[in-house]
């Protein structure tokens, strides 16, 4: 089941949406991931990425809608987060990156719906509010 949320500041209002979990009717395999999950880039950095003698030994795969936060510019949002795990040990996850600043992506735990305390990624206010919008299947 996934989950979307609507993160506002109760201050400046910014809002910004986070997802996180999958649908009950998907499969974690590398299959699923390559031709419905992963865009044109995702697909371009895996192939660059994977050693030679690698190809066609996934050992294991996982991925997820995950909430992430920005290190640099606190922007909350979510992405896909992937891994591809090879028999011979190999394990590849993109970098996550911010759209808006580059900065480096780390996930963050969504608290309980109502107000918490945090830093806005738009003003110095430090009340967000969190709410369940939609859920998934």
């Amino acid at each position: 089941m996934g989950q979307l949320y609507r993160i506002s500041c109760k201050k400046c209002g910014a809002a910004s949406g986070a997802s996180e979990g999958h649908g009950m009717g998907y499969v974690q395999n590398f299959e699923n991931l390559f031709l419905n999950y992963m865009d044109e880039n995702d697909r371009l950095s895996f192939a660059r990425h994977v050693p030679s003698g690698s190809r066609n030994r996934i050992q294991k795969c996982s991925f997820s809608k995950t909430p992430l936060r920005c290190t640099k510019c606190l922007f909350i949002t979510s992405k896909l987060v992937w891994s591809v795990k090879f028999e011979d040990g190999w394990t590849f996850s993109p970098p996550l990156r911010c759209e808006h600043c580059k900065g480096e992506l780390t996930r963050f735990p969504l608290p309980a719906e109502g107000d918490f305390k945090c830093q806005c990624w738009e003003c110095d206010g430090d009340s967000l509010n969190i709410e369940l919008s939609a859920m998934w299947d």
